[in-house]
């Protein structure tokens, strides 16, 4: 198992929120704020959304933490152009400052996996990585 595929599994697997610390950078992937197990500190985190989740949405909106949508909107920052089985084309669509302070630009991400198709955990990965600075460890 990869770490696209270990990252991927962990965020698919959760009820909930998932937390991935980076250095001193938090991210936090919310699917459900139902039982929220932590205290936010705005400026501290950025967060990933599935932007249909009006409830999750607004919540992150009320918190002030800026955030990366998911979605299939044209509105969205990563939205999900194809996919087949055991790959997907995933686009940045707008430019996302990384945690090393640099800058990735708007681009087409082409994945590869060998585990489930779901949209949103898949998008939420490749987010992941581009926060990161490592889109190149997972374009096949």
């Amino acid at each position: 198992m990869n770490l696209f595929e270990m990252i991927y599994g962990v965020i698919h697997s959760s009820f909930s929120t998932v937390g991935i610390i980076c250095d001193k950078n938090i991210i936090a992937v919310f699917k459900d704020i139902k039982n929220h197990p932590f205290e936010i500190p705005p400026g501290d985190m950025i967060a990933i959304v599935d932007s249909e989740n009006t409830a999750i949405t607004e919540f992150i909106s009320e918190m002030k933490i800026p955030a990366i949508t998911c979605g299939l909107s044209n509105k969205d920052t990563i939205t999900l152009s194809s996919i087949d089985e055991g790959s997907a084309v995933i686009t940045l669509q707008r430019t996302v400052e990384c945690f090393d302070n640099t800058v990735a630009e708007p681009q087409e991400i082409p994945v590869k996996f060998n585990i489930g198709s779901d949209q949103f955990s898949l998008m939420a990965t490749v987010a992941v990585f581009i926060l990161t600075g490592k889109t190149g460890e997972i374009i096949n």
